[in-house]
C-alpha cells in the first residue's frame, strides 16, 4: 500500500486502528450482528476439536448463561430484551466489575464450556472459524470476556486487509490521482455501519475482504495487464470465499461478465480456444466447489453423482417451482424496491442494538439528498460518455463496479424469492448484506458528486466528503454509546463502559484508548487537510 507520504500513511492507519478499536470496546459482548452465534461456532471448533454437524447442539452452557444474564438470550421468535427496545440497558454496578461479571467468569471450566445446550450457532462454512479458533486457543485458559475480545481483535487485522484492498481498487479508478484514492478509501473505511458489521466476532468481515479482493482481481484481469499468478490468486480467493460463506457464489455473474468482455476482444482462433477451455474447465470447477461446500459445511462426503449438481445455497434446496404461481417475481420485485427505499437503505447507513436503534431522521434525510445529487452527477457522466464515445479506464471500471453492485442486489433478491416460496417467509434482507460491494456503491456516489463539482473545487468537495464521513462515524459512535451508557458524567461513563471487559480495558486503559483515538483522528485530518492546501497552492502556481 503506497500512500502519498509516510506521515499521512501512519496517521491514517493509526486513526483507523483506534476508531475500529473504539467500536469494539464500546459495544458490549453479544451486541454485534449474530456475534453469540459466530462465537459459539468458534468455541465449538476450539473446545471440541471438531466441526459442527447440522442440527447438533452447538452453543455451550457458558455462552447460554452469559446471554441470559446480559439480556441477549433470544426466545423462540428470535427476540431478546434489546430487540426493538432501544431504551433497555444492562444493569450496571458502581465499580469496574459488573453485577454478573464474577458469575460469568466462574463458568470458565471444562464442564460448562464443553456442555452444549442450544442449537444457536451459525452454520456457515469452516474457513473463518478455523482461523478464529487458532486465536481463541491462544487465550483458551482465560475467562469468557478475554476470549471474546481476542477473537474480536482478529477482525481488526481482517479489516486492515479490506482497507488495503479498497485502496488498491481505488487505484484502478483514479490511476494518477493519489489524493482522490486516499479520499475514497477514507470514506469507505470510516463508514460507521460498515465498521459495525465487521468489528465483532463474525465471518462477515472475512467475507467482505475476500469478495472485494476477488472484484479487484477480476477487474485487473479484465482491463489491465495480468499474469498467470493473478488467475491462480483469483482461484485461491474464490475457494477461500466459498470456505467462508455460501453467498460467495454470487461472484459467478461477475466472473461471467468479465469473461464476456474478454471474449469480445479476442480474435476468432483465440475465441475458439477460449470456448473449448471453458467447456473443459467449468465442470471441473463446479465439482471442486461442490466438494468444498460439503467439506467445509460439516457434511459427510457425498456420492460422486451429487458432486455434479450446480452449486446452491442450502436454504434454496427442495423448493418447488410450481409454487412460483403463488408469488410472482414481478410483484415481489416491486415490494423489494419499496422495502429497499423504506428500510434496507436506512439500515445500510445505521441500525444498531439488535435492530432497535436507528439514527435520527435528519441524518437519513441529509444522506438521501447527497445520494440524489450523486445520481444526477452520474446521469450527466453517462450522457457525456455516450455523446463523446469516450470509454477510458475509469469509465470501464465504474461500469464494471455498477454491474457488480446490480448483480449482487439481484442475486440476493432472487435468493429471498426462492426462500419465501420454500419457507413461507422472508429471511429478512438487511442493509449490511450488501457491504461486500460497498466499494462499488461509494465509488459511484463519490464520482457522481465530483462530476457536479467545478474543476477548481473538486479537491475541496472530496475533502468535505471525507470530513463529513469522519463526523458521521463519531456521531454514530456517540449515538450508540449514549444508548448503552450514562454519558451525563465522564466518571460514570468510564465505570459503566469498563464492565464486562478484560482487565486491561478497565478504567485507565479505557481512558487511554479514548484519548489516543481523539489524538489520532485529529492528526489524520490535519495531515489530510495539509494535502488539500498543498494541492490548491500547486494549482495556483501552475
Amino acid at each position: 500500500m503506497k500512500l502519498p507520504k509516510p506521515s499521512i500513511k501512519f496517521t491514517f492507519l493509526f486513526a483507523l486502528l483506534l476508531n475500529f478499536l473504539l467500536w469494539q470496546l464500546l459495544i458490549p459482548i453479544w451486541h454485534f450482528p449474530d456475534e453469540q452465534a459466530h462465537f459459539g461456532q468458534v468455541a465449538f471448533r476450539a473446545d471440541q476439536g471438531r466441526v459442527q454437524r447440522y442440527h447438533e447442539l452447538s452453543t455451550s452452557r457458558e455462552i447460554e448463561i452469559s446471554e441470559e444474564l446480559l439480556g441477549t438470550r433470544r426466545d423462540g421468535l428470535g427476540n431478546n430484551r434489546f430487540t426493538y427496545h432501544p431504551e433497555y440497558k444492562i444493569d450496571y454496578s458502581q465499580s469496574y466489575e459488573g453485577f454478573h461479571e464474577a458469575e460469568i467468569e466462574s463458568l470458565n471450566n471444562p464442564n460448562d464450556r464443553k456442555t452444549e445446550t442450544l442449537e444457536e450457532s451459525s452454520r456457515y462454512p469452516l474457513f473463518y472459524y478455523f482461523l478464529a479458533s487458532k486465536i481463541y486457543n491462544l487465550f483458551g485458559n482465560d475467562d469468557l470476556f478475554t476470549r471474546v475480545y481476542a477473537v474480536r481483535f482478529f477482525s481488526l487485522f481482517i479489516f486492515f486487509g479490506t482497507v488495503i484492498t479498497i485502496f488498491t481498487i481505488s487505484k484502478l479508478i483514479f490511476p494518477k490521482k493519489i489524493f482522490l484514492r486516499l479520499s475514497l478509501t477514507s470514506i469507505v473505511s470510516f463508514m460507521p455501519m460498515f465498521i459495525f458489521s465487521s468489528a465483532g466476532v463474525t465471518s462477515d468481515g472475512l467475507f467482505h475482504f475476500l469478495f472485494m479482493l476477488a472484484i479487484y482481481l477480476i477487474v485487473k484481469i479484465t482491463f489491465s495487464k495480468y499474469t498467470i499468478k493473478d488467475i491462480m490468486f483469483l482461484a485461491a480467493v474464490v475457494l477461500a470465499g466459498y470456505g467462508t460463506k455460501f453467498q460467495f457464489q454470487i461472484i459467478w455473474p461477475v466472473i461471467a461478465f468479465a469473461l464476456l468482455i474478454i471474449f469480445c476482444r479476442l480474435q476468432f482462433r483465440k475465441k475458439l480456444f477460449f470456448l473449448v477451455s471453458l467447456i473443459v474447465i467449468v465442470p471441473i470447477i463446479l465439482i471442486i466447489i461442490n466438494f468444498l461446500q460439503f467439506f467445509v459445511g460439516g457434511h459427510e462426503i457425498p456420492p460422486f453423482k451429487q458432486l455434479l449438481r450446480l452449486p446452491v445455497i442450502p436454504e434454496t434446496e427442495g423448493v418447488r417451482l410450481k409454487s412460483a404461481v403463488e408469488l410472482p417475481f414481478v410483484g415481489y420485485f416491486i415490494y423489494v424496491l419499496r422495502h429497499t427505499l423504506a428500510e434496507t437503505l436506512p439500515w445500510y447507513f445505521g441500525v444498531y442494538k439488535w435492530l432497535s436503534l436507528t439514527l435520527p431522521p435528519i441524518v437519513y434525510q441529509i444522506i438521501n439528498r447527497i445520494l440524489m445529487l450523486s445520481i444526477l452527477g452520474l446521469l450527466i457522466l453517462i450522457y457525456k460518455t455516450i455523446r463523446q464515445s469516450k470509454f477510458d479506464q475509469q469509465t470501464k471500471v465504474l461500469i464494471f463496479l455498477a454491474y457488480t453492485s446490480i448483480a449482487y442486489f439481484l442475486s440476493i433478491t432472487i435468493f429471498d424469492w426462492f426462500f419465501i416460496r420454500g419457507h413461507g417467509f422472508s429471511f429478512g434482507i438487511q442493509g449490511r448484506y450488501f457491504f461486500p460491494t460497498i466499494i462499488a456503491h461509494v465509488s459511484l456516489v463519490f464520482v457522481g458528486l465530483l462530476v457536479l463539482s467545478p474543476k477548481s473545487l473538486k479537491k475541496w468537495v472530496a475533502a468535505t466528503l471525507v470530513l463529513a464521513t469522519v463526523i458521521f462515524n463519531y456521531f454514530s459512535l456517540f449515538w450508540v454509546a449514549s444508548h448503552y451508557y450514562d454519558l451525563s458524567s465522564f466518571n460514570t461513563f468510564i465505570i459503566q463502559v469498563s464492565q464486562y471487559k478484560p482487565e486491561i480495558f478497565k478504567g485507565l486503559g479505557m481512558i487511554l484508548i479514548l484519548l489516543l483515538g481523539l489524538i489520532s483522528i485529529c492528526l489524520f485530518l490535519f495531515e489530510y487537510l495539509k494535502m488539500v492546501v498543498k494541492i490548491k497552492t500547486n494549482l495556483k502556481t501552475a
